[in-house]
């Protein structure tokens, strides 16, 4: 059945609206041919080394930018003295992304290779936490793990110190041997309480060439 003149009439009209909205949102979109983006241009300026430009774009478009962004541009593109830079305002555990990424796991993911080491020396120093984890679970070191790049760990995650050895009961430093005792010695010398008198009959080393048998006092004395 065919639509009266009427109706054909207004139905282009009813898809003004729509088509206008259209319009209005393309060219909100639209950027004009060939000009760098934003985040391009603060690309460019940390490539450059050109600090004080980068702070500027910035402070200039604070909606679409900010110094994590910086920090993730600058950790991507192996700049140190930019990484530097904005460490300084963000921190070193800020996360750069939605996932969570610590600047730390980006570096170890994402840094480039002839500087990904110093980066990561350059965070831990700065404090950096390598137990920081993503919305994964998993954190720098497990990523470095993955990656066989054991020198990243080694950095993240050092030797523990040893442990201070144990030194003799005080009657062994009452006799001068303050030296930290061997394992054998260690055990052959019975604990005792701190300032015990001094035992009848306790062997000490005499320089190292003889041993000599210590007397008591009393002992002399009825001699």
């Amino acid at each position: 059945m065919p639509f009266p003149s009427s109706a054909r009439a207004r139905a282009p009209w009813r898809l003004l609206p729509v088509a206008i909205l259209a319009v209005a949102v393309l060219v909100g979109c639209a950027t004009p041919s060939g000009a760098p983006s934003l985040s391009q241009r603060l690309r460019g300026l940390l490539a450059a080394g050109d600090l004080a430009s980068a702070d500027a774009l910035i402070a200039t478009h604070p909606r679409e930018l900010d110094a994590r962004r910086a920090l993730d541009l600058a950790i991507r593109g192996g700049h140190v003295a930019a990484v530097r830079h904005f460490l300084a305002a963000t921190g070193p555990d800020a996360p750069l992304d939605p996932d969570g990424s610590t600047p730390l796991i980006r570096a170890v993911v994402d840094a480039p290779g002839p500087v990904r080491a110093e980066l990561v020396a350059l965070l831990v120093a700065a404090g950096a936490d390598p137990t920081r984890v993503d919305r994964y679970g998993r954190g720098p070191i497990d990523y470095a793990t993955t990656r066989n790049r054991g020198e990243l760990i080694a950095l993240m995650d050092p030797p523990a110190p040893l442990a201070a050895p144990r030194r003799g009961p005080a009657f062994v430093t009452w006799l001068g041997a303050d030296a930290p005792l061997s394992a054998v010695a260690r055990d052959a010398v019975p604990a005792g309480p701190r300032g015990a008198a001094r035992p009848e009959g306790v062997v000490r080393p005499d320089a190292g060439e003889r041993r000599t048998t210590e007397t008591s006092p009393r002992r002399a004395a009825d001699a």
